[in-house]
């Protein structure tokens, strides 16, 4: 073999070799981003996920909470993180409506983050104070007719209050929104009467009415949920305008998903989707997901994720801007 040909086949090898070599993604372990406190619905369902995702990668999923700035900053950093799929967040719905609610929020989430997949999704309930004279929506939209001003409506955060707005918008009525700084205290404010009901969803508000705290009004469905069939469904009103709402999806749906960096590498995002999909659809994990975190998993790609990202987003501003409601 002449000097010539040697050479050629070992530039040849030389070449070939790294592609040869290359392990694949993931050779590490990947983080899950929480943008809530460790504990909470996002945190604990994240971690049901996470194990049942790492093992199909066969690389571990390490959960990481990193709160802060009404959640905001978790997705401030991601959307600069390094693109190469080694770090996610778990995205929630109520980020959508960040652009109009906060002027320091400058990001479009369709755009400088990455969707990657949604995992599941599950509606909002109205629950209110036991001794409040309406059992139904329909009696509450009544009420507040008739009564204008004087019904409390508990806010958690800014995920609820738009949807609180939109139901304002709808039927015509006029409530005042009293704002908690979270959960716990939204939900002792409606216990104790200091408010009348709030919006939540069913994972945290149906415990409370199993025990005889607050007492579920209707929940945001078209028809009654699985999850809970002894809840009346929105679309069961006989209010024409509540009954429009249920045709057009009521009010607003919980849901978390996958997103990453701005950029990310495609196939890495096309692998941890299909990672995270297979994931919550597992019969364990679906369970776990159901009884735990009282939502339903549904599985959708990037591509229906980015759209659903773009047309909540459009949608709150409208709800904003409709309510006179400006970006603080």
């Amino acid at each position: 073999m002449n000097n010539w040909l040697k050479a050629g086949l070992m530039a040849a090898a030389c070449l070939a070799g790294p592609a040869v070599a290359q392990a694949d993604f993931p050779e590490r372990a990947v983080t899950l981003v929480v943008a809530q406190p460790a504990g909470g619905p996002s945190d604990v369902f994240a971690r049901i996920v996470a194990e049942k995702a790492g093992a199909i990668l066969g690389q571990p999923i390490v959960v990481e909470n990193r709160p802060g700035a009404n959640s905001m900053a978790a997705y401030v950093s991601m959307s600069n993180a390094r693109p190469d799929g080694y770090s996610v967040l778990l995205s929630t719905s109520g980020a959508n409506a960040f652009p109009a609610l906060f002027k320091s929020f400058t990001l479009d989430l369709g755009k400088d983050l990455t969707p990657v997949a949604l995992l599941s999704s599950g509606p909002l309930a109205v629950f209110a104070n036991p001794k409040t004279p309406f059992d139904t929506l329909d009696d509450l939209v009544a009420h507040a007719k008739a009564h204008p001003g004087e019904l409390n409506y508990a806010n958690i955060s800014a995920g609820s209050l738009l949807p609180a707005e939109m139901l304002k918008q709808a039927t015509g009525i006029d409530f005042v929104t009293v704002n908690y700084n979270g959960g716990a205290p939204s939900y002792q404010a409606v216990m104790t009467g200091e408010a009348d009901f709030l919006l939540t969803t069913l994972g945290a508000g149906k415990p409370m009415v199993d025990s005889g705290q607050l007492k579920a009004i209707s929940v945001n469905t078209a028809k009654r949920s699985d999850l809970a069939p002894d809840i009346p469904a929105l679309g069961e009103s006989k209010d024409p305008q509540i009954a429009a709402m249920a045709e057009f999806g009521g009010f607003a749906e919980v849901w978390f998903a996958i997103v990453g960096p701005k950029g990310l590498d495609p196939e890495n995002a096309r692998i941890l989707g299909e990672a995270f999909r297979k994931a919550v659809e597992d019969p364990q994990v679906s369970e776990k997901i159901r009884t735990v975190s009282q939502m339903v998993p549904a599985p959708a790609d990037a591509a229906e994720l980015g759209k659903r990202i773009e047309a909540e987003q459009a949608q709150w501003l409208e709800i904003a801007k409709t309510a006179g409601i400006m970006p603080q």
